[in-house]
């Protein structure tokens, strides 16, 4: 059986204040807030946390982004989202060229919860964390689509994949999909008309979605479809080792004979 870690925290009373207190109120509200967060910040499952959560490092394997190379998918964007950005930063973007938040989509186990059960699992570790992460945001905008994929890394879900779809009904044609795709992004990097694509350096005759290991977006005009994704093997390899290693932290000493 697992056995979870609980914060112990003050119980907070809602109250109805006059206007004339209210800045007072608003004091005391944010007293207790600091209080809250400092009795979590000294509890051990916030010191799982900070141990389990320093960004992951990694040389890209696609090299150095160059800005001003408009072919590489790092450098492009689908409604202002971009590869690698943060959840807070995806829904702003989306938000701010008019799409609307669909409701809850899937989550995921966060890096340090995943972590955690495997020190159960493998060690018999007497704690658990329950921490879920966003997996996938939807968002609308009329007959237009927009899903946005993350993948839980040590500090945080981050932006993975952003597939953008003009379903039936939308008013852009495909031969418009096409002007606008290549208005935006530049000339693709292949020869195709029913699938443009745009890649990095390192993959310059450009993968297929299906089987891609470096960032690519693909343009779809027939099916009115946007792919872009964010692989990347450097940081599959670094998230592996650091994997192994922070799962290694638990691991019990061996025992060895005392005469």
């Amino acid at each position: 059986m697992i056995h979870r870690l609980f914060i112990a925290l003050p119980i907070i009373v809602a109250v109805t204040v006059p206007s004339a207190l209210a800045a007072q109120t608003n004091d005391l509200g944010r007293s207790l807030v600091r209080l809250v967060d400092a009795v979590a910040t000294n509890n051990q499952q916030r010191k799982v946390l900070l141990e389990l959560t320093p960004p992951l490092a990694y040389e890209p394997a696609a090299g150095p982004t160059d800005p001003a190379n408009r072919n590489d998918p790092r450098n492009l964007d689908i409604a202002g989202v971009r590869l690698g950005m943060t959840v807070r930063q995806a829904q702003t973007a989306l938000r701010a060229a008019g799409y609307v938040d669909a409701g809850p989509r899937d989550t995921q186990d966060s890096y340090a919860a995943t972590i955690v059960y495997r020190w159960h699992t493998t060690y018999d570790y007497k704690g658990s964390l329950n921490e879920h992460v966003e997996k996938e945001l939807l968002w609308n905008k009329g007959k237009e689509e927009i899903s946005v994929k993350l993948i839980a890394l040590p500090e945080g879900p981050r932006v993975n994949e952003i597939n953008y779809w003009a379903k039936d009904g939308a008013p852009i044609s495909s031969a418009e999909f096409a002007r606008r795709a290549v208005a935006k992004y530049g000339q693709p990097v292949n020869e195709d008309a029913n699938e443009l694509r745009w890649c990095t350096i390192k993959a310059p005759d450009c993968e297929q979605y299906n089987d891609a290991k470096y960032p690519l977006l693909v343009a779809s005009p027939s099916s009115r479809h946007l792919d872009l994704i964010g692989n990347d093997p450097a940081r599959q390899q670094a998230y592996a080792e650091r994997f192994a290693a922070d799962v290694e932290r638990r691991k019990p000493a061996e025992k060895v004979p005392s005469f």
